[in-house]
Parts: C-alpha cells; structure tokens; sequence
C-alpha cells in the first residue's frame, strides 16, 4: 500500500522573492519553533545558533546581538508572514554561505566535478549547477578550452603497445569474445581512457583552485540575496543540517514513482531527498521544481498561513497592510530600495523597546488588546490564560480582516464579532484573582476561535449572542432543572 509522508493539506505557501522560496520554507519552521518557545529553550546556548544571531545582528546593524526571545518579539510584531520571509531572507542567506564554505569538500565530490566534467563533454552545465557556473565563468571556461585543445593531442597520435594490450584486455572483460575485437574497437577504447585519464589529470589540478579560491567565490555569489539564485536540495540539506534539523524533500516525479513501483514506495515513501542524522526536528518541503512549500503541523496552521498568499492579487489586497504586510515582496510590488526599508525597519524596532504587541491591528478596532490591561493575578496558570488569550485574538483580527477583504462580512458585523469575543475573555482576565477565572470558559473560548470559521463566530456572536461554551452551559443546566423538577401531585 502506497503511504507517503507529505500531507498536501498542510502545505504552506511561500513568495518567490529572489528566488529565496526554499530558504523561505526554513524561515517560518524556525519562526514556529521561536513561537512555541521551543528554539529558546532548546538552543539559547547553542554556538551554531548564536551564530546565526550575529548574522542577524551584523547584517541589520544593531547596537548588540539579540536574544532569540527578542527576534521572536520582534518577528511577532509583523502579523503577515511575507514581512517576516523579509526579514529572515537575507541573514539565512548569509548564513548558508558560511555552510557552503565549510562544506567545500562534499560539494566538489557531489556538484563541481561533476559539473566541470559535463561542461567539458557538452559545453553545458545542469539547472542546479548553474549558480556555481556564474560564480565562477572564467576559471570553468578557461579548464574547457584546456580540456579541448589537450583532447585535440590524444586523439591524433599513435597507439601504443601496452595500450593496446590494455584495451584489449579491458574488452575481454567487458564480455567481448576475441574474434569481434577488431582495431577499430581498441582504438575507440583507447581513445576513452585517454580521455578519461584527461579528466581525472584536470580535475586533480582544478580541486586545488576550488579548494583554494573557487568555493569562496561561490560561497559568496550564493550568500548574495540579490543575486537571486535558488537553493538546491542539497544545499537546503546543509544547512538545516547544520541547525540540527533533518530534511525531507519531495518532488511530483517523486511521489509518482512512488505511486507507481510499491517497493521504492515502501523505501521512501515519496521523498526525493533524505536527510535522516536523527534530529529532534523534521522540515518537510514540497519541490515543485521552480518553487517550494513546505508542511505546517497542522491544517488550520496551513489555512491560516496561506490566506496571505492568494492565488491572484488586486489593488484592494495591496493597499491593507494587514493582508499585504509592509513590504510587499511579492506580486509584483518589490521596489529597489526594499532591502534599505527593510534593514530601517528592523533597526527601528530593536532601538525603540520594547516590543509590546505580538499583533497588529487596524487602526478602527479601539479596543485595547491584552498587553494593555496585563493586571491582577500574576500566577503562572493566569499568566498562561491571558497569553492563550492574547495569541487567539491576533488569529481572530486576522480572520475578520480577511474576511471584510472577500466580502463574507461588513465592517459592523466585524466589530460586532470582534467585542464580542473580546468582552468574553476579558469579562474572566479582568478578574482580580485567579481563584475567580472560570478557566475552563476561557479554554473553551479560546478553542472557539482557534478552530472555528468565520461563519461560526458571525453564528455566535451576531444570532446566538453567546459563545458555543455559554449556550451548551445554559442548555445543560436547562436540561438538568427539567430533570429534578419534582412531578405534580394529581
């Protein structure tokens, strides 16, 4: 039976900005591990990770090196996950050069000697090794006119005995019968090792040059966001290597194989590429060829990721920073000096602390979010409450901007919705004791808006006028007095 790993109904979409999608992918997984708190108390120590902080810092210029509590308050104040692809882009594109050069080694027996000898036989290079060409032009084209004039050499002279005496030898090997072993048949052999021992001759001097300057210079070409190149499956497995996460990549030619031959099904089940050191983490992308998604935990984490990346955009969409983000790297939008607003924007926030608001909101909602009346108990199960609480009512200003945006509701009924909620979880964090909070009503409001669609919070808070936990409370309560009403004597 076919199983395959990927859930497409959890892929997440991602821009095309600079090519940097499969970077992208890597991005908003190390943006769900900042959230949950997981990256912070798994690698706030981590040299490799700490690393990556200085990246951070030197590219945007910071007075010091945050913390990742502080990129994670930081990312978090950008509701629209394009800002966010924004900001990460460059410093993992920087900090995959860094990779490239410690791994010159393993890409000169996978990628460069391969390369170099295809450009040598076709004067072409493959998709992949495209990047590695531009980086390094001259020295590539300069090995091939090497390589022409020196095979020009060893197909004209004679053939030497002990050539022969190889050749032959060689054929015979190959399951040749002596009779059909002709001159012709040892020329052509001898003619192949020669160049074959030509290649292995230019590539023990080119390995030197690549070890030496080669690999810096690609290193560097690759690490330039701007230069716009996409990242291979290998190099994508580098580096989430390197952040000690294994990576699982699929492809439509993958999983058709897959679907077509079981046991190559039950070996990969649909992977083109594996990457298995036996991380805590698992990064699980989706190539399909000019562009990569990758996999979200959950469904409603895909669905409420992928609003902000419509199949189609319009002047509407752009002009709502809540939809579009602030930057606007993607339809078409991109303006040179993004990267300059983008670096000032970055700045601005880590210069002027703190970082209050994990969610923005439009201008029009007035009421205060939770940050703003964070008083009362100050025990760690309030604290937990009030921050569930928090996160939900960014998702819910979400839900109801994008739903204003495609015409499912008005801008009073979204208000409406909004206080609604709002005055239900507040009428328990309000409170002056945790003893007081009814914590299970606020779990259950919370769900509430977790997972429900918008037309289930226009149900409940425009015709029900109640949240699901207040109508079930009511009717169980009903239910339970009809049961102990005693019956009338006759």
């Amino acid at each position: 039976m076919f199983v395959i790993n990927l859930d497409m109904n959890k892929l997440c979409s991602t821009t095309g900005w600079q090519k940097n999608c499969g970077l992208n992918c890597l991005s908003h997984f190390l943006f769900s591990k900042l959230e949950s708190g997981e990256l912070q108390q798994k690698f706030s120590q981590d040299p490799v990770y700490n690393d990556l902080l200085k990246l951070f810092q030197q590219y945007y210029d910071l007075p010091t090196v945050p913390t990742w509590d502080e990129v994670e308050k930081q990312l978090s104040s950008y509701p629209v996950p394009v800002d966010r692809e924004a900001i990460l882009a460059p410093v993992l594109r920087q900090y995959l050069g860094m990779v490239l050069t410690e791994n010159k080694a393993a890409l000169w027996d996978t990628v460069v000697s391969v390369s170099l000898s295809d450009h040598w036989l076709s004067n072409q290079v493959s998709d992949v090794a495209r990047p590695l060409y531009k980086s390094n032009q001259a020295w590539f084209d300069k090995l091939k006119l090497e390589y022409d004039q020196k095979l020009q050499n060893i197909s004209s002279p004679e053939i030497k005995e002990e050539e022969a005496q190889l050749a032959r030898s060689q054929l015979l090997k190959g399951g040749m019968l002596d009779k059909d072993i002709t001159p012709q048949k040892i020329k052509e052999n001898v003619i192949f090792t020669r160049k074959n021992n030509l290649q292995d001759t230019l590539l023990e001097s080119a390995k030197s040059h690549w070890m030496e300057e080669g690999a810096e210079q690609y290193a560097s070409h690759m690490a330039n966001l701007n230069n716009a190149e996409m990242v291979s499956s290998g190099e994508l497995c580098l580096l989430t290597d390197k952040l000690k996460i294994d990576l699982e990549v699929y492809t439509p030619d993958s999983i058709k194989s897959a679907k077509e031959n079981e046991a190559l099904a039950q070996e990969k089940h649909g992977t083109q590429y594996v990457s298995e050191k036996g991380h805590d983490w698992l990064l699980r992308v989706y190539n399909k060829g000019e562009h990569w998604e990758y996999q979200a935990s959950t469904e409603l984490q895909a669905k409420v990721h992928n609003r902000f990346y419509p199949k189609s955009f319009d002047e509407t969409f752009f002009e709502n920073d809540a939809l579009s983000g602030k930057f606007k790297i993607y339809g078409g939008r991109v303006t040179p000096d993004v990267a300059t607003k983008i670096k000032e924007a970055v700045l601005k926030d880590f210069v002027e602390p703190p970082l209050k608001k994990r969610r923005k909101s439009t201008s029009d909602l007035n009421q205060p979010l939770y940050s703003q009346y964070k008083k009362g108990a100050k025990k760690s199960y309030f604290k937990a409450l009030e921050d569930k609480a928090h996160a939900v009512m960014g998702k819910l200003v979400d839900d109801l901007e994008f739903g204003e945006y495609k015409q499912e509701i008005d801008p009073a009924e979204r208000q409406v919705i909004f206080e609604f909620y709002f005055n239900a979880l507040q009428s328990e964090l309000s409170k002056k004791s945790s003893k007081e909070i009814n914590g299970e009503r606020v779990e259950a409001i919370v769900k509430e808006i977790q997972y429900g669609e918008l037309a289930d919070f226009k149900q409940q808070a425009v015709n029900c006028k109640k949240t699901m936990y207040d109508f079930l409370k009511e009717k169980e309560q009903s239910l339970s007095q009809s049961a102990n009403k005693k019956p009338k004597p006759h």
